[in-house]
């Protein structure tokens, strides 16, 4: 009779459990995908609206087992700032426990592609906050030109982040933009921005300083998709 190695034991264990989380994680997103379809209509939201959206984070409460699963709505592949919803997961059971999802999405975006590039946006948001702008800027990577990362060198204390966005306006209109984040070398301050992809406008400023808890690891937070 053959002896089972613990190593091999514990490999088969570890695939096993691997299975049955990627099984569980597509049963839930399965609920949630037809909660929101069954919902569509109480919720005001056009099929287009919920056609493309991704799961941007989650967490389990242990204590009371529930999952909290974080909805983030998309158009043609590209995020809507701050459009998020919030799934509580009991038992395969799916609750919305939070809503900020966009209606009509389709007829209320002003362009499809952008006019700037992420560096001419990124020289611009320089630009708004005084700072010295540099003759040359490091990109370190670029994914489809919708989300590029770029050293923070003289700028910014961190690499700075420049993705393609859809940024709901209080005229209700939703503009394209490129969204970034700089965090000053001189001072404290954390700024969030929005500039208008097209034209080149300043739509939108925040100081994450100000509404953050520094506390936590920022390299894992989810800035750019929510208002804190």
């Amino acid at each position: 009779m053959k002896t089972v190695s613990l190593r091999t034991l514990s490999a088969s264990v570890l695939m096993s459990l691997l299975f049955w989380t990627s099984l569980n994680a597509q049963r839930q997103h399965s609920e949630i995908a037809r909660y929101l379809n069954e919902n569509r209509a109480n919720l005001g939201l056009t099929e287009a609206d919920i056609h493309d959206w991704e799961i941007y984070n989650q967490h389990t409460d242990e204590k009371f087992g529930i999952t909290y699963k974080y909805l983030r709505q998309k158009h043609d592949n590209v995020p809507v700032y701050n459009a998020v919803a919030t799934f509580a997961v009991i038992d395969d059971r799916v609750i919305l426990s939070g809503n900020n999802l966009q209606k009509n999405i389709s007829a209320r975006v002003n362009a499809s592609r952008p006019v700037l590039s992420s560096e001419e946006a990124l020289r611009k948001g320089i630009r708004h906050l005084g700072l010295e702008e540099p003759s040359y800027l490091n990109v370190l990577s670029c994914e489809d030109k919708q989300h590029c990362l770029y050293a923070g060198g003289t700028i910014s204390e961190v690499d700075i982040q420049v993705e393609l966005m859809y940024f709901p306006a209080e005229d209700g209109t939703i503009h394209l933009v490129w969204d970034l984040s700089i965090n000053m070398l001189s001072g404290s301050d954390w700024w969030s921005i929005r500039i208008d992809a097209a034209t080149g406008e300043l739509l939108d400023q925040l100081n994450w300083t100000l509404h953050c808890d520094f506390g936590s690891d920022h390299s894992k937070h989810a800035h750019s998709t929510t208002r804190h």
